[in-house]
């Protein structure tokens, strides 16, 4: 205890003056928790302690624990994991959580408290990616945004693979991620970074809230000698503390500009220090048929796309984050920027961005580090993928919707499923582009809609489930199509007359609760002779549906539903 301000401090000579206990243990700095009147302390890197706030802190009998440490064998990272350096967070709704690095990997372990000197041990769903991971980081709950906080070193993609130094020495990044549960950790904003990854680095990050700003503490390596003759050693070997701010934390967008390099468009992050190179803005290397040529020029027409013109005369449009739009006919050659300053996509888009095969669950695998995996977030598969794009999915994740837009397709495969369920509002299945196939479970939740462009497909290769209630509509000449099974319980399946459901032979189906509906178009007129298709592969479905809804023919005239069985369409005729 200091009472000058830390000018001098009590010695910790015994149980009444601060020895707490004389158990060897590692440590490592970190915020306190303060929740339940207790204050929580981390311990090492799997344990905890705690005290009641208002007791003697210096006097050992106040204290529980520390706990004895969680078992962290059989996980799904495997054995001999060096986990160490924890932090400790809490709030009501998870409690007193210890937050430890996992030496090498970009992942933390939730460690419960089970007492106020016990922890249990972490499920398999406790394992957690977080990008910075790998090394210490800060963390702390905000009550004002309910929402926990951490700032790491994640490693960017150009100093991946770094022929001297792991991840865990790589630490010239500072960045800042928040989260709601603890569990799905987002990218907010790089507010640090310096090019000299080999002796420059900002670490050992923590955080205090000053009204709507963030103060930061930081162990430093920074050469601050002439011309640089004298840099640390590495970044690991501080010669600095450091303090920061981040102004309106909890608004931090990035701030992004794209610049023209070697033909090449590069996108970059401006930090309070170096400006952050993100890799090539552009997804994909081929787009209408014909590859990238060199780029000369950039170029914006205020509506939150970026024209790219390519040498050969062609102008090239894409959205904010960097997916192939249309090749655009007719706009005069004003492209004489080669910087331009972006802002982000749409919050609720995550796009994938590997260019090969990949995993659904690897947050790398997705534009600035946010995979999409809760019901406000679409999932968006653009033209990233320079063949047919693998996507894996072996975890069930939720999300509002699905887009396929690019032109060489993505399958969606593993033991896996994806929910489409919008906390809010209507969920989406929208496919611009491509022949797509999801060989995974899919279920539908609430009110879905679903359209498939004219040339393009999704094939929901595993099965498609609706909950009771849901509601789909589907719209759109291309091809939406269902093996496996398909179950709708008493959800609603509503079509438009151009797009309809297709049902692949030894489907099984449940369709007997279920409704399907005919919407036409409004001022659509119904003449006699009409057919109209509801669904494809009718024959397939061995079953009939609960209700058909189909509108007024108007006087004189009815609806002959003979053929639905078996074609899937029923007909307009004369009474």
């Amino acid at each position: 205890r200091s009472d000058d301000n830390g000018s001098t401090w009590t010695e910790p000579l015994d149980a009444e003056s601060g020895l707490l206990t004389d158990k060897s243990h590692g440590g490592t700095p970190h915020n306190p928790a303060l929740f339940d009147d207790r204050i929580w302390m981390a311990v090492s890197g799997k344990g905890l302690m705690s005290v009641p706030q208002n007791a003697d802190l210096l006097s050992a009998s106040s204290w529980a624990g520390p706990s004895a440490s969680a078992n962290t064998n059989d996980s799904p990272l495997g054995n001999d994991l060096v986990i160490t350096e924890a932090q400790i967070v809490a709030s009501p709704t998870t409690g007193v959580v210890v937050m430890p690095k996992i030496d090498g990997l970009p992942f933390t372990v939730l460690i419960r408290a089970s007492g106020i000197d016990s922890v249990s041990d972490p499920a398999m769903t406790d394992w957690v990616m977080m990008p910075g991971a790998e090394k210490k980081f800060g963390a702390g709950y905000d009550p004002v945004a309910m929402k926990f906080w951490v700032l790491s070193n994640p490693v960017l993609p150009a100093h991946a693979n770094h022929p001297e130094q792991g991840p865990q020495l790589i630490r010239n990044t500072a960045a800042l991620l928040t989260s709601e549960d603890l569990v799905r950790w987002d990218v907010r904003q790089i507010f640090l970074y310096s090019p000299n990854v080999d002796h420059e680095a900002f670490q050992y990050l923590n955080f205090d809230i000053d009204g709507d700003d963030m103060v930061v503490v930081s162990r430093t390596a920074f050469d601050i000698t002439p011309l640089g003759l004298f840099p640390p050693p590495r970044g690991h070997e501080s010669n600095m503390i450091t303090f920061h701010r981040i102004p309106d934390f909890r608004n931090a967008i990035p701030r992004h500009y794209l610049i023209l390099s070697e033909g090449s468009v590069l996108r970059y992050e401006r930090t309070q220090y170096g400006d952050a190179p993100l890799g090539k803005f552009i997804l994909g290397s081929s787009f209408e048929g014909l590859p990238l040529d060199h780029v000369t020029g950039l170029d914006d027409r205020g509506d939150s796309t970026v024209l790219v013109l390519e040498a050969r005369g062609r102008v090239l449009r894409f959205d904010l984050a960097g997916n192939f739009l249309e090749v655009v006919d007719g706009l005069p050659a004003l492209f004489d920027k080669e910087a331009l300053y972006v802002s982000q996509p749409p919050e609720v888009e995550r796009t994938w961005t590997a260019d090969t095969s990949g995993d659904w669950t690897d947050i790398g695998s997705w534009y600035y580090w946010n995979r999409p995996d809760t019901a406000t977030e679409i999932a968006v598969f653009g033209s990233a993928a320079a063949g047919l794009g693998i996507v894996g999915i072996d975890d069930e994740y939720t999300v509002r919707g699905l887009r396929f837009s690019g032109a060489t397709g993505y399958e969606i495969a593993g033991g896996g499923g994806l929910r489409i369920e919008a906390s809010s509002g209507p969920g989406s299945i929208t496919v611009e582009a491509g022949l797509n196939k999801i060989d995974a479970d899919v279920h539908l939740a609430g009110i879905v809609y679903a359209s498939v462009a004219d040339d393009a497909e999704l094939f929901l290769a595993a099965g498609l489930t609706m909950t009771d209630g849901a509601m789909v509509n589907l719209s759109g000449a291309g091809r939406l199509a269902v093996a496996e099974s398909f179950d709708m319980g008493s959800g609603w399946l509503m079509v438009d007359g151009s797009g309809t459901l297709s049902i692949a032979r030894n489907t099984a189906c449940q369709i007997g609760a279920g409704t399907i509906q005919l919407e036409l178009p409004e001022g659509a007129e119904l003449s006699v002779g009409k057919v109209y298709p509801l669904i494809s592969g009718a024959a397939n479905l061995n079953a009939t549906f609960g209700t058909v809804l189909l509108p007024d023919p108007g006087p004189g005239k009815a609806w002959d539903q003979s053929r639905l069985y078996i074609d899937g369409t029923v007909k307009v005729v004369g009474i």
